[in-house]
């Protein structure tokens, strides 16, 4: 097993995101994580058919002096993502359909569910990004929305995408090296969190999350491309829809393994973007200035 967003408000993201940008460098170049529940692993609870709601993705360009929010680009990156991960589903054999704008408007009753449910689900993704290995023991549930959405769009699971990309300017990844006298250095990056819920028991059964580097003209200019291969990393150990794995009694019995110290720096992160969404008005502290712990520079993903 390897290791292990609605759009956020700017004023808060942009100097949390600074502070987290300048003062720590990734820790490596690809990262990528898969929680599934016994269910879902036995084919017992995993859904087969599958609804994609609209992605949420966040877009943040650091700069020499300030941190800006991608608006357009964002959406380039939402609609990117959702066929990135339709694809890649049908693939392994799933039914999925992409839920539209077009969908939101002629169902009767879909947008407002949809809405709450989003809600919804961002509280549980809160807990579920801090830990977790908690979905192997199917301790996150959404609630009854999840059956009347997918009795709406006739499935019998749905899935989430919270999708955030980093991008920097040519001023500012300098900057970064001349304050860090050369061992930190600034590295564009996109994720994406992927939650999938069982349409009846509105259960989280399977959760899985990817980073990977990236350039910052590649998220610009080729956005469905980054968000494939972003979608490819993240959704690797999904598994097929003919592929069952048995989770015998003991192990699934057993607690959950404590938390490495990569997933708690990819986690940290997430939880920041969460915490400043929750509460827009207030001016994160600024994280202490420290250089990378290594002084190599990976090479970025094309």
């Amino acid at each position: 097993m390897r290791p292990p967003t609605s759009r956020v408000m700017p004023g808060a993201v942009a100097g949390l995101l600074t502070a987290i940008a300048f003062a720590v460098t990734p820790a490596g170049p690809l990262r990528a994580g898969e929680y599934m529940t016994p269910g879902f692993l036995d084919k017992s609870s995993r859904p087969l058919r599958l609804a994609i709601l609209p992605p949420h993705a966040d877009f943040l360009k650091g700069q020499a002096i300030m941190t800006a929010e991608l608006v357009k680009e964002a959406a380039a990156l939402e609609t990117g993502s959702a066929k990135a991960i339709a694809a890649h589903l049908q693939e392994k054999g799933y039914a999925v359909r992409i839920v539209t704008a077009d969908d939101l408007e002629k169902i009767p009753g879909l947008r407002e569910r949809v809405t709450a449910f989003d809600h919804r689900y961002d509280e549980e993704w809160g807990r579920m990004a801090r830990k977790p290995r908690q979905v192997r023991a199917a301790r996150y549930s959404v609630g009854e929305g999840a059956a009347e959405i997918c009795a709406l769009l006739d499935v019998d699971g749905l899935a989430l995408a919270r999708v955030v990309a980093v991008g920097f300017s040519g001023g500012s990844q300098a900057l970064t090296v001349i304050l860090s006298f050369g061992t930190a250095v600034s590295i564009p990056y996109s994720s994406m969190a992927l939650g999938v819920i069982n349409g009846t028991s509105g259960r989280v059964e399977g959760y899985f999350f990817g980073m990977r580097n990236c350039l910052t003209r590649s998220l610009l200019n080729h956005p469905a491309e980054v968000m494939t291969k972003l979608a490819e990393w993240t959704l690797d150990d999904y598994p097929r829809i003919d592929q069952i794995e048995q989770v015998d009694a003991q192990t699934a019995a057993e607690p959950v393994e404590a938390i490495s110290k990569d997933d708690e720096k990819s986690i940290a992160d997430f939880e920041a973007l969460l915490a400043a969404k929750a509460s827009p008005s207030a001016t994160p502290a600024p994280s202490p200035a420290a250089p990378a712990p290594s002084s190599a520079q990976p090479t970025p993903a094309p």
